[in-house]
């Protein structure tokens, strides 16, 4: 996990080298090349362990947090046809379930399925030697990947998905404990900066009577804007965040005020009730990997700018 790597990486990751760059910012594999596959070997037979222990018997008590993943699992990313795969939503129930399980802090808090999704088809685009975000790639062909991949393959996959995952959230996880502190701290850092960069943005927002955390911070945070982009763009972003490794929370402000600062035209001729449409829906649907990259570098000379005065 060295710092030249996450240099290299934060500027963004070329698609075919995505999951490997990963699972090193992650820690899923160590650096160094010579403890690879024993390490690979350790966390696989912990992760099956995991599962065979745990998951093949669900307890009384933790039924209410299944059935809720399950739920949440069946409505991952309604785009992406590789959510959709039953095989693919087990997979994610399972990751979501035994991380849950085995964090009684928060356990499984809604938003963490969309927290996983961005991982799933990057590591799995690696097996199948597929573009799973391509608009060509069918059910079909997706089905029949998973068909002529063996067990043991699926269960190596899901293995790095999950201590991926597990690495990130463990970053993360004031934003999901009760009182939620990490959403609270970011919201109120995220409208203290437009107050300060845009004070005339911040003012028409709270004018019209907009609320920063009830109308868009919650949302923003607690997913760190998987549902704000699509999942094409949401990769590139992600080299970014798992380069800034324990300071991706903080790093979730930066850009979060510069996503917010892009839309400023739209959303200073709204009206109330048009805000709040526009901010459950944003138009990003054909948004390009140079507009998040501009994104990305806004956040980043934001945050070199005006961190100092977060600190006070």
């Amino acid at each position: 996990r060295d710092e030249q790597l996450r240099g290299l990486c934060w500027s963004g990751v070329p698609a075919g080298l995505r999951a490997k760059a990963w699972r090193l910012l992650t820690g899923c594999v160590p650096a160094q090349r010579s403890r690879r596959e024993a390490e690979a070997l350790r966390k696989l037979t912990e992760y099956t362990h995991m599962v065979n222990t745990y998951y093949c018997s669900v307890q009384t008590d933790d039924a209410e947090m299944s059935r809720q993943i399950s739920i949440d699992v069946k409505r991952m990313q309604p785009g992406i046809l590789l959510f959709r795969d039953k095989t693919i939503q087990k997979i994610c129930h399972r990751i979501l379930y035994l991380w849950g399980l085995r964090h009684p802090a928060s356990g499984y808090v809604q938003g963490m399925d969309a927290m996983l999704s961005p991982f799933v088809p990057v590591y799995f685009t690696e097996l199948f030697h597929l573009d799973l975000l391509h608009k060509d790639t069918s059910e079909a062909i997706i089905s029949r990947c998973i068909n002529n991949s063996t067990e043991a393959d699926l269960l190596r996959v899901e293995s790095d998905v999950y201590w991926s995952f597990s690495d990130l959230m463990g970053h993360v996880q004031d934003f999901y404990i009760p009182a939620q502190p990490g959403v609270q701290r970011t919201s109120q850092k995220v409208e203290q900066l437009v107050k300060i960069i845009d004070p005339a943005l911040h003012s028409y927002l709270i004018d019209l009577g907009a609320d920063f955390l009830r109308d868009f911070m919650w949302r923003w945070a607690t997913c760190f804007l998987v549902r704000e982009l699509p999942l094409s763009a949401t990769t590139r972003v992600w080299d970014t965040f798992l380069s800034e490794g324990p300071d991706a929370g903080t790093f979730l402000t930066f850009i979060s005020v510069a996503f917010l600062l892009h839309w400023k035209p739209r959303l200073m001729s709204c009206d109330f009730n048009e805000l709040m449409a526009l901010l459950r829906s944003l138009p990003t649907q054909d948004v390009t990997e140079v507009q998040v990259n501009e994104w990305l570098a806004h956040g980043y000379l934001l945050q070199k700018t005006y961190s100092h005065m977060l600190a006070r």
